[in-house]
């Protein structure tokens, strides 16, 4: 090979050096670059970001300052309590279902004596029980919402409150002739439950107390009872108030006016009769026990 050739070989070797380095560099230049875009993006990205989160907690640190702050309620019930629990139980929908079932039962058998009196149409009847129990869940979700003021002098009025709408639903449904039976019914509950407490106490006697004597009886006392203590809690709340509550039917029975004896001699036999008057002698007991229970514990809470 010629010095001529040799050196065009070498000359050309280094040529391709030089170019292969060339290219290397470029590469290499290109993967910095797009490292160095990618950084910056990134960068921005997280400027971006960050602005955003301070802006969102900006909006909700002024969400929070525009919220007013909750008014004072009452003292809530003791953890534990009947109050309390009750209160938790009827925010279960599984508790609140149940609950309607019972309510239906329980509404079939109280409205037991008016249905057979009002003879409504099966179709009206269904409407009418219907809004009978929307009355209870009126009721049921007012001592939910008031679950606070349980105890107090408030929660009568929420509940009254809940079931005015219902209330005239039902005057609506049933017309003004037989909603004033409807009326007078719940207008006899306390009565009615005191009359349940006789017939229960003689249902196992040799005079036992039919429903049809029960019902005269319920209508000649509620003719000599004071308008005043006419209708026993279902002035304030509507009927079946236990049904809700789980609380004894007994405790809003009605006091049996004075002069209960002779007028239900129409209706009631000897040994009935004997009957009612030791039920007066119970209720005056109970009375007398309770009012002096009340005394004591007023006087331990005046006590220094």
């Amino acid at each position: 090979m010629s010095v001529r050739a040799l050196l065009r070989m070498v000359g050309g070797l280094i040529l391709a050096a030089e170019i292969g380095l060339l290219a290397w560099q470029w590469r290499q230049r290109e993967v910095i670059g797009r490292a160095a875009a990618a950084a910056q993006a990134e960068n921005r990205a997280r400027v971006v970001l960050g602005r955003r989160v301070a802006d969102l907690e900006a909006s909700l640190r002024q969400a929070a300052a525009r919220v007013p702050k909750p008014a004072a309620v009452p003292s809530r019930p003791t953890p534990g309590s009947f109050a309390d629990r009750f209160g938790r139980a009827l925010k279960d929908p599984l508790f609140l279902k149940k609950l309607s079932q019972v309510q239906d039962q329980v509404i079939a058998d109280h409205y037991g004596p008016l249905f057979e009196r009002l003879q409504l149409a099966p179709a009206q009847r269904d409407r009418f029980i219907a809004l009978l129990a929307e009355k209870q869940l009126a009721k049921t979700d007012a001592e939910a919402e008031a679950n606070p003021m349980i105890g107090t002098g408030l929660m009568v009025p929420a509940i009254a409150a809940a079931q005015q709408e219902v209330n005239g639903q039902i005057q609506q449904e049933l017309g003004p002739a037989a909603y004033q039976s409807y009326y007078d019914f719940e207008m006899t509950d306390g009565l009615r439950t005191t009359v349940r407490r006789l017939q229960d106490s003689l249902r196992y006697s040799t005079a036992p107390l039919s429903d049809a004597q029960a019902e005269s009886l319920v209508a000649t006392l509620d003719r000599i009872t004071p308008a005043a203590d006419r209708g026993g809690i279902a002035k304030f709340t509507g009927s079946s108030v236990e049904v809700a509550t789980g609380l004894a039917s007994q405790q809003f029975s009605a006091p049996l006016p004075a002069g209960a004896p002779e007028a239900a001699q129409a209706v009631l036999s000897e040994p009935q009769l004997a009957q009612l008057r030791q039920l007066m002698r119970q209720q005056d007991d109970e009375l007398q026990l309770r009012s002096r229970t009340l005394a004591a514990l007023h006087a331990a809470q005046s006590a220094p």
